[in-house]
Formats: structure tokens, sequence, C-alpha cells
């Protein structure tokens, strides 16, 4: 079994090719690929592809056969193809591979580099689309968990019985992600949990102070046990942080390691660590996407399709926060100072405001604001009128929500419930400019089709979505309130989930 690994959410993109051989050893019961097989969704158990790379992952022991990573800084989307080319120029029990011999293409989805990210799961969802293989997403902070894999463990009082000198691991990933704020993540070793490790602080997006006060939370909370245990007091403690934070933030380390030093100076033997020159201790790389992905799959068979492997950013753009904010400057002459955004859950009282106007059914407030913040395959977008801006200048005003469109995305599948504009801003291109923003998304989710329900007598929305190629299928007899039919539109654009 052969899986190929994308790294590009760091400075230096990378590929590489890992390959398992079997061995029985790796066969455990934490790895039943009968468990496996049911964390998979419904429509893939059956599919052979996907069954493969479980009993493959299951059954065999992996290893590097080949890496490559880009020459110069930030030049994925240049450089990717020819890395690709050459990890698969090699040799493999004999012979040169193909990329039909591929069983798997695994991904770093984020955090890093908004563009890098994009570019990396652009490449793999392309490749396994092409392949018909799977799909392995791995964040680019859980890969690190690898450093605790081979550490045995910790401060119980059973795995140490007979020994002072245990050792409790924290790998600590931290990326930069700008005015003092990281991607980061704190893991522990865990022998008593299946995984080998607790998620201290689970990946996210945070200022590095706030961290960092949640590790010496942690910290202190070990320290305290220890106290009561005579078995434990010669216990050593390492702390290892990671990514190019410790390049950006060295200081603010620094800080911070000499005042744990000195808080638990002739009580604990602690080790704080990192090492800002090295590039492995700040630039995740493919290999170990490879090898975290035969992990995540032997622990909880993740295998994606790759319509539903999308990049974690952790946060939004700063250029989308900003167009939030109404911050974005606004051409003078600018026709009416109309733009779309992604709509937020202060705009769900004026969202159920325009629905309760012109829709037969509508959603409450609440209900809207509930399906935006708990429901992972609804999109909502507003266009907004920005208000007046002089040429040049942001607008720093309150802006006025319009009209907005919503969506579910089902199976690969884009399910349109509302297209809405106030009356007083309609016949100036709006409602087109919502529906081109709504397929444009969808195209970068990966939705190939998207369909909708329009009353038979609303010949001007059908209009409009007949020139977004959209096409009646079919109708739904006395749908509405007034008995009146549904015409059912499709616009399939290319090959559906299977």
């Amino acid at each position: 079994m052969l899986i190929l690994a994308i790294e590009t959410t760091g400075r230096i993109g990378s590929v590489a090719l890992i390959a398992g051989t079997e061995d029985a050893s790796t066969n455990d019961a934490s790895t039943n690929s009968e468990n496996q097989i049911k964390n998979l969704p419904q429509d893939l158990k059956s599919n052979f592809a996907f069954q493969d790379v479980l009993e493959a992952c299951r059954n065999c022991n992996f290893k590097m056969v080949k890496t490559s990573k880009t020459a110069e800084p930030m030049s994925h989307l240049k450089n990717l193809p020819g890395l690709i080319r050459n990890v698969m120029d090699c040799e493999v029990d004999g012979r040169r591979p193909g990329m039909d011999d591929l069983g798997s293409i695994a991904v770093s989805i984020g955090p890093g580099s908004f563009t890098g990210t994009r570019i990396g799961v652009s490449v793999a969802r392309s490749l396994a689309q092409a392949l018909d293989k799977p799909v392995i997403p791995v964040g680019s902070l859980e890969m690190w968990k690898l450093k605790l894999k081979n550490n045995k463990l910790q401060y119980s009082e059973e795995a140490v019985e007979g020994s002072k000198n245990a050792v409790t691991k924290y790998v600590v990933p931290i990326y930069n992600a700008r005015r003092g704020q990281v991607y980061g993540a704190i893991y522990r070793d865990d022998q008593a949990k299946s995984e080998g490790c607790i998620e201290v602080h689970r990946g996210s997006c945070i200022m590095l102070a706030d961290l960092l006060e949640k590790l010496a939370a942690n910290l202190s909370e070990l320290a305290n046990m220890l106290k009561q245990n005579d078995n434990l007091k010669n216990a050593k403690f390492e702390i290892n942080f990671y990514g190019d934070g410790c390049k950006a933030y060295e200081e603010i380390l620094d800080e911070w390691k000499a005042e744990q030093l000195d808080l638990y100076s002739g009580k604990l033997d602690i080790d704080i660590f990192w090492d800002s020159s090295d590039e492995d201790y700040f630039e995740p790389n493919a290999g170990m996407v490879g090898m975290y992905a035969v992990e995540a799959v032997r622990s909880e068979g993740r295998l994606k399709e790759y319509t539903e492997v999308l990049p974690d950013y952790m946060r939004i753009p700063e250029a989308e926060a900003k167009l939030k904010a109404g911050l974005i400057g606004v051409k003078k002459n600018e026709k009416k100072n109309y733009f779309v955004r992604t709509a937020t859950p202060e705009d769900a009282d004026i969202i159920a405001a325009l629905a309760a106007k012109y829709l037969t059914h509508s959603w409450s407030a609440e209900e809207i604001r509930r399906d935006m913040e708990k429901n992972p395959k609804s999109r909502y977008f507003v266009v907004v009128r920005s208000g007046k801006a002089f040429p040049g200048q942001a607008y720093r005003g309150e802006s006025e929500v319009v009209g907005y469109v919503s969506y579910w995305t089902v199976l690969g599948e884009g399910e349109i419930h509302d297209v809405v504009v106030s009356e007083d801003f309609r016949r100036i291109g709006l409602g087109r400019k919502l529906v081109n923003h709504m397929l444009r998304t969808g195209r970068h989710e990966g939705i190939c089709d998207f369909t909708l329900e329009v009353r038979k007598s609303n010949e001007a929305a059908i209009k409009l979505y007949e020139e977004f190629g959209f096409r009646s299928e079919g109708l739904r007899k006395g749908y509405y309130d007034n008995a009146e039919d549904a015409v059912i539109m499709w616009r399939r654009t290319g090959k559906s989930n299977k």
C-alpha cells in the first residue's frame, strides 16, 4: 500500500511517499477493521478502495520511501507538481510505481498559510478525484502527536512503580498567527488512553499568552498531585515546543521558561526546550503528514471523499474579517456600493425579518442563528449596501443588509433554500450577485450540483436561474399554500458524490 502525502501549510512545501508492508504485529484490537468500517459514512462502507486502505493501515508497517521539498519558501504552486513527480520516481518492491498504485492521498489541511493550505488541499482533491482514491485529511497541529508516540509514560503510580525517573512529556506546536496570536495546541502523554495522549488544549487560534497560561495551569495541577506521592518525587517533565511560533515569539518563550524554572526550582525536574534554528522544529513536513495519516486511519477510520476535504483555517482571512467589519475600501463610482459577504449570527435578525416579509414559510431569528452556529452544512451570505465612501477611503459606518441567500450542502450537492432581496433594492442585479457568489463558493467547496424549488408563476426568478445554467427537471404539484406548483430546477456541472 502506497500513500502520497502533501504538506503546504508552512513556508517550505513537501511531498512524501510512504509504503506499507504486511506485519502481523500491527494487527491488534485497537485497530479492528470492523470498528473502522463502522466509522465510515453509510455510502462508503461498500467502497473497496476505502476498505483496502483500512485493511492496509491495520495490517501493514509503514515506512518512508522518498521525500522531496521546495528549495525556496512559499513556492508551493510552482513546485508541487515537480515534487510529486520526484517522489514517484523511485523503486518499491522491485518496480517503479505509477499513480494508479497509490492507495490514498494524505494532505495537511491547516492551520497555516491560507494560500499554501488552499494549494495543497486543491491538489490532493484533484488527484483523489482523478484516481478515484480516498483522502486522509491531517491537521497541521495534530500531526505533532507523533512526537509522543514512543514516549512511555507518566505520572501514574502503577506506570512508574520502582522508577525514580518517570517522564511526563508535553508537545506544544505553535504556528505564528501574528499580533501575539498562534495556532496552538497542547498534547500530553497518557498511557491510560488508547490514543496515547491527552489534549490539554485542542488546536485553536489563541493568544500565545493565554496558551502558556493553560500550559502552566496543567503543569501546576500535576505538580500538586506529585506532592501526594513520594514515589514520584523525582519524576521528570519535558515540555517541547514546535513550529515557527518558536522563532517569532522566542522572547516570550524565554521569559515563560525562566518563570517556570524559577517556580519549580528544587521541587521538580523540568526541561523546557525548542530550537528556533532547526528546521525540524519549526517546519511541518509531508513525512509527518503521511505517518500521522496512517495512525488516524488505524484509530478512527479517517478516510474522506475528495468533496469532503476542506481547509481548516481556524480563523477567517484578514481580508474577510475587514470585509465583515466594513473596513474594505469602496470606490465612489462602484454601482450602488453593494458587496456580498458571509453572514454572521449578528445578521440573523435582519435575515429573519426579510424572510418573514417575502416568504410563505420562514424561520425565526433564533432558528437561523442556531442553524449558522450548530449546523456545519449550512451556508448564509448577505448582500450589503455599504453606504457612502470616497475614493481610496475605507467605509467605517453601519452597513445595511438588503438581501441574502442560504443553502445546505448534502452529500456533495447544494440545496438552495432562499434567495431574497428587499423590494426596494430589486432590478439592480443584487439577486444575480448573490447567486453568483453562492455558486462560486460552492465550486470552491467541491459542490458539483445545485438544486432549488421556485413558484411556477415566478418567471423573473426562473429566468435568473436559467442564466446560471439551472434547468427545470420536474414539478411538485400543489406544493405551495395556494396550491401553486413548484418547479424543481437543477444545475448539474459534474460528477456528484458516489
